[in-house]
């Protein structure tokens, strides 16, 4: 567990303390500011995914008309993606 979520989970649970809603969204609101320029790989990838799904028709057609892909064999790959991406649902 990060530092921060420790500490809000402490802060939390003092009675003493019981941060106020605008505080907590205060403190979230700067710790999102400090993460934002990281890079979350797992977030990406289902970015990414989710974009496969949505236009899933298009990308294979678009896969399979182009003669690189075709060697390639990527219309193939991303249906296997999708296959195992459903089976682990």
């Amino acid at each position: 567990m990060s530092k921060c979520f420790v500490r809000f989970k402490s802060d939390w649970l003092n009675p003493t303390l019981n941060p106020l809603p605008q505080d907590m969204n205060a403190m979230l609101a700067e710790e999102s500011r400090l993460h934002a320029n990281e890079f979350n790989l797992n977030s990406a990838l289902h970015e990414l995914y989710q974009y496969a799904v949505k236009y899933n028709e298009q990308l294979i057609l678009t896969l399979d008309e182009d003669e690189f892909s075709c060697k390639q064999r990527l219309a193939y790959k991303l249906e296997q993606v999708h296959n195992v991406m459903q089976s682990s649902e």
